[in-house]
């Protein structure tokens, strides 16, 4: 309604500045036919449908989010995010538990083999060797020494990008 109103107005100012333009005055009843030719090519129907704006839509370009900047991140501040990841095997006994929850007791070493014992909170006692995982960050043992362990912990940081952290655990010693 409001839309056919505009028109109206629009047509009729079109048609004064027309008309003051020349000399000629024009006839009321030209005007009025030609206001009621304008107002029956007017339709009460509108002009857009539902299939004229999804075509619309489908044509627009595609905008990836995830590649633009994130104006909320600040380099300054360096945060890791722990995730664990869904395993689809059943975890080992040593995958039980978070990696603090462990405590390293022992170290074993051969010339060829060198194996750490770890103890879960339950009290149980696990005999490991490099490579092997512990705790439920997929953390894996990197390297056994005599002074303790050294284990690799994968870290997904707040960018979606995977950095590996190393942790040493140390053996205490009785003296």
């Amino acid at each position: 309604m409001k839309k056919n109103r505009l028109i109206l107005v629009f047509l009729v100012f079109v048609l004064v500045v027309v008309s003051c333009g020349e000399n000629k005055v024009q006839d009321q009843t030209n005007l009025k036919q030609d206001v009621k030719a304008t107002m029956a090519n007017i339709t009460s129907k509108p002009s857009i449908t539902f299939q004229t704006i999804s075509a619309k839509l489908a044509n627009m370009p595609r905008y990836n989010f995830y590649a633009i900047r994130d104006p909320f991140y600040t380099p300054l501040i360096k945060t890791e995010v722990k995730q664990v990841k869904p395993k689809k095997q059943k975890p080992s006994p040593t995958e039980r538990y978070e990696l603090d929850k462990y405590k390293l007791i022992g170290i074993m070493t051969n010339k060829k083999i060198k194996s750490a014992i770890f103890e879960d909170p339950e009290g149980k006692g696990w005999v490991v060797k490099e490579g092997a995982p512990i705790g439920q960050e997929d953390a894996r043992i990197k390297r056994i020494s005599a002074e303790g362990v050294y284990i690799e912990e994968v870290i997904i940081d707040d960018k979606g990008k995977e950095k590996k952290n190393e942790i040493f655990i140390p053996i205490k010693k009785v003296r």
